[in-house]
């Protein structure tokens, strides 16, 4: 009876010690100017800037890597010009770059086109405005877009 015990144990944590490390496949992206971006809401709460340079260190995740419960394998952390590039492809001209920059626009058609169009999910609704806030990987601080 004791042999039975600890050997169901052993495999139950076997299996969910397997089952958390492996982490899921990002599957809830959206495509933007021929790049894959994965959903920002994937990774809220924010992680810590620790928690994601542990796995993404550089930008570059590592095999096995995971955020969240996404395994991060394959993908690149946005750095600011990346994420430059995604909201100058939705304005539509090279307002913002190189690094950090704001965009104060006077038609927000494009901001339509981002949220409701694409489908990118906003990780903030205060009844005014959507907000979409991530990490990049080359800077410690928070980006809040629209």
């Amino acid at each position: 009876m004791k042999i039975a015990k600890s050997i169901l144990v052993t495999l139950a944590l076997g299996f969910s010690s397997h089952g958390i490390a492996a982490g899921v496949p990002i599957t809830d992206t959206v495509v933007a100017d021929g790049k894959e971006w994965a959903q920002v809401d994937l990774f809220n709460p924010a992680l810590g800037w620790n928690s994601i340079n542990a796995v993404c260190s550089g930008g570059v995740c590592t095999n096995g890597g995971v955020l969240n419960g996404n395994d991060m394998t394959g993908w690149t952390w946005a750095s600011i010009d990346d994420v430059n590039a995604l909201f100058n492809y939705y304005i539509g001209s090279p307002e913002l770059g190189p690094g950090p920059d704001q965009y104060l626009p006077q038609d927000y058609e494009f901001v339509l086109t981002f949220f409701n169009t694409d489908g990118w999910i906003p990780t903030q609704d205060d009844g005014v405005a959507l907000h979409t806030a991530g990490v990049v990987h080359d800077s410690a601080t928070t980006l809040s877009a629209m």
